[in-house]
């Protein structure tokens, strides 16, 4: 005879498939022929954007776009200082085997470039190598059943526990179009030529209205450039064009309301930012000189909105009066145990080596965050990062006028997380919110890094859900002395006792005047 049960249905998604990989993007990058050739390459920047995302059966494919930023020396000419830059843009595709994925199912993926290696083959030919890391997590949306209580206990004893889901409602790409305008700032020179212009998107704040996403942030613009004078170079007593490369920073503002349906108050909500494509056009100020940047920015913002879910589901039950047969079915249920944000700041010294040319005046250095590794220790997390950063700057070697140097710098950094324990995976994300360089000698950079870590803790595991509880036909209780005296075991609890002796925790409890639920090992239990 099956017991009734009171039930709850609740929407999940089941975790089918997470797992992060690395592709390796290869290309010979031929200089265009508007282009002049290649004297020394300088710096490779690089910024992976998922393009097309496909689920199939047991396989999962994700296509894609690199688009490089190349800044040189060129070959020729008789200006000093000369740099040039030129883009390409490298697809790739990255195929993942993922048993249990069907056509159906929904899928988050991001990808980010983590390691670039470049080779100069001749003054018109190079080859780059980047590594791509693509993290990639496959859901499988269903409606389960779960016990919440009982209709007609007949002395049964439940175990109740709380399973905290987090169950994705939206998972998909918005694109924001946003343009403005910026100036050269007073004391630099105008503009002759943009060599590249680096943007990085802070995310200020995420509202969760009914069926609309309102998100508020500001881009940081950082301009590389070039502008034109004329000055008398190694004592030359005549003036000649000379070439100097300049840095400036910007920041625009946006706030835009995204029409996502299904969102409700109170949701949770992520977005992971990036920006796509980068168009500018150079126009001249009131006094006619090339001060202005005309700027129309795709910025793709990722959002991930999640309904929290505090489920109250029985865990376990007996009966005191009779067997029971409790039927469970296996769900891979990802259980939000809970979340953590800081600010970190961050020093460090990076040198420059003696075979390079010593700083006369530094230009701007780009910084990129990485976890390498996070070590869960009780409820607390040991978050390993890493910021790999490039430093530009200009020397007095006419021969080697601008040179580019890469620095890494690790930190740890430690959190905590109530809930945290065995078979709990600990997320982390880093940015840079903030970084300032400057001079300590000819030789030597002061980095100083503000940096936002968001960390949540989650338990990706299979958990059993009961469906149903039926009483044995039957089914006796074999008799037992009136007194038993237990000795507690390490691991045991009130409940485990209790069910093992066909009695309740309270019981227990009364019979030893126990003050809680608390035991220790050797401890002896009138029974």
């Amino acid at each position: 005879m099956s017991l009734k049960l009171k039930k709850e249905i609740i929407k999940l998604n089941e975790v089918v498939y997470a797992q992060y990989g690395q592709t390796m993007v290869e290309s010979d990058i031929i200089v265009p022929d508007v282009k002049p050739d290649i004297l020394k390459i300088l710096q490779v920047d690089g910024t992976a954007i998922v393009t097309q995302k496909m689920v199939q059966q047991d396989k999962i494919v994700i296509q894609g776009n690199v688009n490089m930023n190349i800044l040189y020396h060129p070959d020729g000419g008789d200006t000093p200082g000369r740099v040039k830059s030129m883009t390409s843009t490298q697809m790739f595709t990255h195929v993942v085997d993922a048993a249990g994925v069907r056509p159906n199912m929904s899928m988050f993926c991001e990808a980010e470039v983590e390691n670039v290696d470049f080779t100069f083959l001749n003054s018109r030919k190079m080859n780059v190598r980047l590594g791509v890391g693509v993290n990639v997590k496959a859901f499988n949306p269903m409606e389960i059943e779960v016990a919440t209580d009982m209709q007609d206990d007949g002395n049964l004893q439940t175990k109740g526990e709380i399973i905290r889901a987090s169950n994705v409602v939206f998972e998909g790409e918005r694109e924001v179009t946003v343009r403005d305008q910026v100036e050269v700032p007073t004391g630099k020179p105008p503009i002759a030529e943009i060599f590249k212009i680096d943007t990085r998107v802070n995310e200020r704040e995420i509202m969760i209205l009914e069926n609309k996403i309102v998100i508020k942030g500001d881009i940081d613009i950082m301009t590389l450039y070039s502008s034109v004078d004329f000055a008398s170079v190694d004592g030359e007593d005549f003036e000649r064009e000379v070439e100097t490369v300049n840095f400036m920073e910007h920041q625009i503002p946006f706030n835009e309301v995204l029409d996502i349906e299904g969102l409700t108050d109170g949701m949770d909500g992520e977005i992971d930012y990036s920006v796509k494509e980068i168009f500018f056009e150079i126009s001249a100020d009131g006094s006619g000189d090339k001060r202005v940047i005309n700027l129309e920015l795709t910025v793709c913002a990722n959002v991930h909105a999640n309904e929290i879910m505090e489920i109250h589901s029985i865990e376990d039950a007996y009966s005191t009066d009779g067997d029971i047969e409790i039927k469970k079915g296996l769900y891979n249920i990802e259980q939000l145990i809970g979340r953590s944000s800081a600010q970190i700041s961050h020093r460090d010294l990076a040198p420059i080596s003696s075979d390079m040319p010593p700083i006369a005046q530094l230009i701007n250095c780009k910084s990129k965050p990485m976890v390498t590794g996070i070590k869960v220790d009780g409820v607390q997390a040991h978050v390993v990062g890493s910021i790999e950063t490039s430093i530009l700057y200009l020397s007095g070697d006419v021969n080697n006028p601008v040179c580019a140097v890469k620095h890494k710098s690790e930190f740890t950094h430690l959190i905590e997380i109530n809930g945290m324990e065995d078979k709990v995976v600990c997320e982390a994300k880093l940015d840079v919110d903030h970084v300032t360089f400057n001079m300590t000698t000819d030789r030597e950079v002061e980095l100083r890094f503000i940096i936002s870590l968001n960390a949540r803790a989650v338990k990706a595991t299979q958990t059993e859900i009961i469906e149903e509880i039926h009483w044995l036909e039957c089914s006796k209780i074999d008799p037992r002395p009136s007194i038993v005296i237990y000795f507690v075991q390490k691991g045991d609890t009130l409940w485990d006792i209790a069910k093992r002796y066909r009695t309740t925790p309270a019981a227990i409890i009364e019979a030893n005047g126990l003050e809680g639920d608390t035991l220790s090992m050797g401890q002896q239990l009138m029974i």
